[in-house]
């Protein structure tokens, strides 16, 4: 389920309430040598996609809103990042993950993997914490190049405004 979207496939369609949360939703500042580093949950799935997360490079500084969002709406990069499915499968294993009623879809039946991974690898390489599975937790990590003279236009999924 998407944090700030009402939509088909995100869990509770009657949901209103969920137009205001803002969960796994974030903005990291790079260092100078275009690094950044977070921490962050394992995502859970949703009907008709494969378990991934959402990346979007924005190379002027974005600006923050009075409802601590950022708007912006030219990126030099829009993606996704995906995960290797024997780990999607371990996770999915652990609770809260093996709560979720809604079919999960695998990498091999994901629509949009083969289109992300030209050119380039979209999979977020890790390692076990305690070395031996998924309960010590995960460091992942992927590199990405950008180009940095690009310009999208981009439409987000919603705005959260104060209406």
């Amino acid at each position: 389920m998407y944090g700030g979207v009402i939509a088909s496939g995100n869990g509770n369609l009657e949901d209103k309430t969920n137009n205001k949360r803002s969960w796994l939703r974030g903005a990291q500042q790079t260092t100078t040598d275009g690094v950044a580093q977070f921490s962050t949950l394992f995502p859970g799935h949703y009907t008709g996609r494969t378990t991934h997360t959402h990346v979007m490079v924005h190379t002027a500084k974005a600006v923050a809103q009075t409802n601590r969002t950022i708007r912006d709406t030219t990126a030099s990069h829009v993606g996704q990042f995906f995960f290797d499915q024997d780990l999607i499968t371990l996770v999915e294993k652990t609770s809260p993950y093996n709560t979720n009623k809604q079919t999960l879809t695998t990498n091999a039946k994901d629509g949009f993997i083969a289109g992300a991974s030209t050119p380039g690898d979209p999979f977020i390489n890790y390692v076990f914490l305690n070395g031996k599975d998924v309960s010590g937790g995960l460091l992942g990590w992927i590199s990405i190049g950008i180009d940095t003279t690009l310009a999208k236009s981009v439409d987000p999924a919603g705005h959260f405004t104060g209406n």
